[in-house]
């Protein structure tokens, strides 16, 4: 046996091996740009749900699913999926307005949702229900 095929079958296996880690740790879901899994707070979810179906539902749709000519679906939604909640908090908090090139509907995103009263906290707690409905989504179903 040559000195290089000695190395050959172990370099395989130690190949396959990084293959299928990497594979495992792509497939776990993940926030945008982070290296920590999602681990949302059930808190936070419970009051952004109720911020989200008071404020944001109008237009969103009561499962963020949009509604035609006023606002975008945010589950699956790949402008959401793409930014990190820090990203998105700071468009929640200057909204889009019409002119705005990626404003694809026409109507204003007002900043906070249109309600000033709104905190940082209260629209990253939207943020959280907004990513606990895509988590869920990109879940598989079991039979």
């Amino acid at each position: 046996m040559s000195a290089s095929s000695r190395f050959l079958i172990p370099g395989m296996l130690v190949t396959g091996l990084l293959t299928v880690l990497l594979v495992a740790l792509l497939t776990v879901v993940r926030p945008v740009n982070s290296a920590q899994p999602i681990a949302l707070d059930p808190a936070a979810v419970k009051a952004g749900k109720t911020t989200f179906l008071t404020v944001c539902a109008g237009c969103h749709g009561p499962q963020a699913l949009g509604i035609n000519g006023l606002g975008k679906p945010l589950v699956g939604s790949a402008f959401f999926n793409a930014h990190t909640d820090a990203q998105l908090l700071a468009f929640l908090q200057v909204g889009r307005p019409v002119d705005d090139p990626l404003n694809t509907t026409g109507v204003v995103m007002p900043a906070r949702g249109g309600r000033l009263s709104l905190t940082d906290t209260d629209l990253s707690n939207v943020i959280a229900y907004i990513r606990s409905l895509n988590v869920a989504k990109a879940q598989p179903v079991a039979d």
